[in-house]
């Protein structure tokens, strides 16, 4: 796997701090993640940085903002949507709102990892990188 930078988006203290050291350490320095907090700190390093896929995590309706967000800014980017096992949000909502995969799940770190790790390697948002990196 060649090198991929990742944005990681969530609601404050709800997505993993240690997250993209996790990912890092899993990937064998492959992925690289930056997490953003807020809807100022999203604008600030989408506009201003290339990144191969989004992850978004998501626990209430409102959380799905961003991901409308990161899909006016960059129309082809892929994203993956984390939504807790047990949030009551719609899978559908999100595909309808833009999301390339999405993936219900209660979240450890560890967890969380694996799955952003799988879904780098093989599915909808391994394909649609590659698309992008093709097209760039």
């Amino acid at each position: 796997m060649t090198e991929l930078h990742l944005l990681l988006q969530g609601p404050k203290n709800r997505v993993p701090r240690d997250l993209p050291e996790i990912l890092s350490t899993e990937s064998n320095s492959t992925v690289l993640a930056d997490l953003t907090e807020g809807a100022q700190d999203l604008v600030t390093r989408i506009s201003s940085k290339r990144y191969d896929a989004a992850v978004c995590f998501a626990e209430v309706k409102e959380d799905l903002e961003p991901l409308i967000q990161i899909r006016a800014a960059i129309p082809d980017l892929p994203i993956l949507m984390l939504l807790g096992a047990e949030d009551g949000l719609s899978y559908q909502k999100a595909l309808q709102l833009g999301a390339t995969a999405v993936v219900l799940t209660r979240r450890t770190p560890l967890k969380a990892s694996l799955i952003i790790l799988q879904a780098l390697a093989a599915g909808s948002i391994a394909e649609a990188i590659k698309a992008r990196s093709g097209s760039s």
